[in-house]
């Protein structure tokens, strides 16, 4: 556990090897990014592996070309975000080819945004040759728990049939 830590942006944490890494300190998290085409990871992966970053109440994308984060519950590991109610993309900066992807992939895996009412990616879909979109995926027996989503925009929806995702709130 980590109570002291009060920012994370910027940074890439991986949880694989301990059962659970808290940052109850962390309120906000920033894809800070220095350079064009760069990825940022928050993931737990494994059966009893947690990433604890439930007081998480926004997420925003970097500002360069291609800044990229990617949120993963893999394999039976768990992303608590329960606290997050928004995720965007700003309007400033470079916007082409960035994005924000979610996504539960296996048995037992888990991504808690269950407070979550918008994700938003600017970009999404414009017709340069370089168009890419932000993904919420949730497949292999993964379940993304978004029950609060009321707004979605530029974000492709990913499911194989196997997934569970919360989208009753959605309005068109």
């Amino acid at each position: 556990n980590f109570p002291n830590l009060t920012n994370l942006n910027g940074s890439s944490v991986l949880v694989s090897g301990g059962p659970t890494a808290a940052f109850p300190g962390v309120a906000s998290y920033i894809n800070t990014t220095t350079l064009n085409n760069q990825t940022r990871t928050l993931q737990a992966s494994g059966a009893g592996r947690t990433l604890d970053l439930r007081n998480v109440q926004t997420i925003t994308n970097g500002l360069s070309y291609y800044a990229q984060l990617d949120v993963n519950a893999m394999s039976g590991g768990v992303v608590d975000l329960r606290g997050l109610t928004q995720i965007s993309d700003p309007t400033g900066g470079d916007t082409r080819g960035r994005a924000i992807d979610l996504t539960a992939d296996g048995s037992g895996s888990t991504l808690n945004v269950s407070s979550l009412t918008t994700y938003t990616d600017v970009y999404a879909g414009a017709t340069s040759s370089d168009p890419l979109y932000s993904t919420v995926t949730a497949k292999n027996s993964g379940a993304i728990r978004s029950g609060a989503l009321t707004t979605l925009q530029g974000v492709h929806v990913v499911l194989n049939g196997t997934g569970t995702l919360g989208l009753a709130g959605i309005q068109a």
